[in-house]
């Protein structure tokens, strides 16, 4: 699966990057971004924005924060009588980058946009209303990398994910896989204990069952058919 890539607006980067307090979905937006690796750009067009702001000092710390992201350039010669004929009257500067971020990701340069900006959000579905589903709200960038790169939790009623170590070789379970298996405990202190493997297991009144898993790549397991990734079962004993 190829990560995605997502461009971020100005009143972004000024959330981001200005001397306050971040609001956490801010900030988890980029610690998803950067946990799974998926690009965070600004386009060239945001420079623009910044180069407006009267305020001679706050617009040198802005436009020198931008260049901790990586840029998308412009289009050469894209001339503004296009974007208007796609995008609808651009009366402001800020019409005009706006219609310039909507272009880049209707070129596909980008997979999504990420914008706090209502208007851009109502320009882009009166374009299409596929652009439009491509625009997100900083809440929905988050929900979507999520749901996309993390891992889902599926718990399984009555059964426990522990650490080898936290079991007791005492457990009356494990008595009959010693007479089964020589040098079990050195095996156990070894290869789980040591490994720090999981263990899933049954509680009644002691350990009622137990599976050890272990998780093998194509290149180190001794299965018949090589797979990239193997989930091997070391152990399975459920008690009488």
């Amino acid at each position: 699966m190829s990560n995605q890539v997502y461009l971020i607006d100005t009143n972004v980067i000024i959330h981001l990057e200005d001397y306050r307090t971040v609001e956490p979905v801010f900030s988890d937006f980029l610690r998803l971004a950067a946990k799974h690796k998926v690009g965070v750009f600004v386009h060239e067009a945001a420079r623009d924005d910044l180069i407006r702001d009267k305020n001679t000092n706050r617009k040198e710390i802005s436009l020198s924060k931008l260049a901790k992201f990586q840029t998308i350039a412009k289009v050469n010669a894209l001339p503004i009588s296009e974007l208007e004929a796609s995008f609808g009257p651009l009366r402001r500067p800020n019409d005009i980058v706006d219609a310039t971020l909507l272009h880049t990701i209707s070129l596909g340069a980008d997979d999504f946009l990420v914008s706090e900006d209502r208007g851009l959000h109502d320009r882009a579905r009166r374009f299409s209303s596929e652009l439009g589903r491509r625009i997100l709200y900083v809440a929905d960038a988050v929900q979507l990398l999520r749901t996309t790169y993390e891992p889902v939790e599926a718990p399984v009623l009555f059964i426990d994910e522990v650490e080898a170590h936290t079991i007791s070789l005492r457990d009356p379970i494990f008595d009959s896989l010693r007479e089964g298996c020589p040098g079990f405990d050195e095996w156990w202190k070894d290869k789980c204990v040591r490994e720090r493997r999981v263990c899933w297991i049954v509680k009644d009144q002691g350990i009622a069952g137990i599976v050890v898993p272990k998780e093998e790549s194509g290149k180190d397991t001794d299965a018949t058919q090589k797979v990239d990734k193997v989930l091997k079962i070391c152990t399975f004993k459920v008690r009488p």
